[in-house]
């Protein structure tokens, strides 16, 4: 996944500029990767659909009663505890997140390019840190790696606000793409260990609700403070 974002996002880049410059169009870049991207994505569900099924590995399991689920999280707190900080942690995150490329686009005039080889420099840091905070993972634990790395990660978009040209941003992505990996790989581990097992599907279910929950609510609470502050 990570080598295949490293190749595609520049490439997009570049077909945006390309098909909007010969066809003298704004639009017509981004329609074409728009197109492509549906395309792949039907065939990577073609792909997904000829993966063999293997079925359920319990089959005594009994069947869902109302409550279980509540009962489960009941005696499981530190699943609770994750899902909780997930919620903060995105809320924060998308705050800022979705408007980055746009500050970039309206205060620095970057282009796709810039921006698809920026997300490609990030897609390589990430590459790197995979592999090292895997070992440390393994030593340390899921647990001291997400820490270590959640208290790091807010210093990249501390570092936008001292940003004069595009070009430093590649600086601030390659900080950002490694710890993001370390980050990422972590949660991962966690949530397979902490879900309650005999109601693994509707906790993760419960856990994504929480992850996209925020994604909605982050950049409208933004928008909604930004107009209330009186400019000039």
């Amino acid at each position: 996944m990570g080598l295949a974002a490293l190749v595609v996002a520049p490439l997009a880049g570049r077909i945006i500029i390309t098909t909007s410059t010969r066809l003298e169009s704004l639009f017509a870049g981004y329609q074409a990767v728009f197109v492509l991207a549906f395309l792949f994505g039907m065939g990577s569900t073609n792909a997904f659909q000829c993966i063999r099924d293997p079925g359920p590995l319990v089959t005594n399991r009994k069947p869902h009663q109302r409550g279980d689920l509540r009962r489960a999280l009941r005696q499981n707190s530190a699943f609770v505890g994750l899902v909780i900080s997930t919620l903060v942690w995105n809320m924060a995150l998308q705050v800022a997140a979705p408007f980055l490329n746009v500050y970039l686009v309206s205060e620095f005039a970057a282009t796709p390019l810039t921006i698809g080889t920026l997300a490609a420099i990030a897609t390589t840091a990430a590459l790197v840190g995979q592999r090292l905070f895997g070992r440390l993972l393994n030593r340390k634990g899921a647990f001291w790696v997400q820490a270590m790395t959640g208290l790091l990660i807010p210093i990249a978009p501390l570092a936008w606000t001292l940003i004069t040209a595009p070009w430093q941003l590649g600086i601030i992505n390659t900080f950002s793409g490694f710890l993001w990996a370390g980050y990422n790989l972590a949660n991962f581990n966690l949530l397979l260990k902490m879900t309650p097992e005999e109601q693994r599907p509707r906790a993760v279910a419960l856990y994504q609700t929480a992850v996209f929950g925020s994604a909605v609510i982050g950049p409208i609470e933004y928008r909604r403070w930004l107009s209330a502050i009186p400019f000039g």
